[in-house]
């Protein structure tokens, strides 16, 4: 798959890319507390129907992951940009967080997210960097499931994201 790095005139053909998904499926979160211990658990629940769930960040914030990131890579198929991927380098975590992963509908499970993932990993490492992080809603089932074939695996969670979601957090650890 051809992938380059991005540049500011890939911004608006970034910014037009359909990042919604379907899934029927979600992560449920389980939360037991008492004073000695607090218990935390997540399980997967089918959905009665598909759910459609538009990107979680609007223009403005797309805007900004792309004018702050570090690094960035396009890919590009038919002579036209069908994804891409912003990174955030972290380096008092050692540490390199993708702030945003966007395939274009038509080219998903063609291997451009991997290709493009590939590209941030290889950064990390030339940059000597422990891990390579990113996070997703608890609504994302498909990319979860890309993340864990792609030996990104599950390393926490955040509550009040995405307005007032769960967030999940994943990581691909650099040996």
């Amino acid at each position: 798959m051809p992938v380059r790095p991005l540049s500011e005139k890939d911004f608006d053909a970034l910014l037009a890319l359909d990042a919604s998904f379907v899934t029927e499926r979600v992560w449920q979160m389980q939360q037991r507390s008492t004073s000695q211990q607090r218990e935390i658990s997540f399980q997967l629940v089918n959905l009665p129907r598909p759910l459609r769930v538009d990107g979680l960040y609007d223009a403005l914030m797309r805007r900004i992951c792309l004018n702050r990131c570090h690094f960035g890579w396009v890919a590009e198929e038919d002579g036209a940009v069908q994804g891409g991927l912003t990174l955030e380098v972290l380096p008092w975590l050692n540490a390199a967080w993708i702030t945003w992963l966007v395939v274009a509908p038509a080219w998903r499970r063609r291997g451009l997210g991997t290709a493009l993932l590939d590209a941030a990993i290889d950064q990390a490492k030339a940059l000597g960097l422990q891990s390579v992080q990113m996070h997703l809603s608890t609504k994302n089932y498909p990319a979860m499931r890309f993340c864990n074939a792609r030996g990104l695996r599950y390393c926490g969670y955040a509550e009040g994201m995405y307005g007032n979601e769960i967030m999940l957090l994943f990581a691909y650890r650099i040996r």
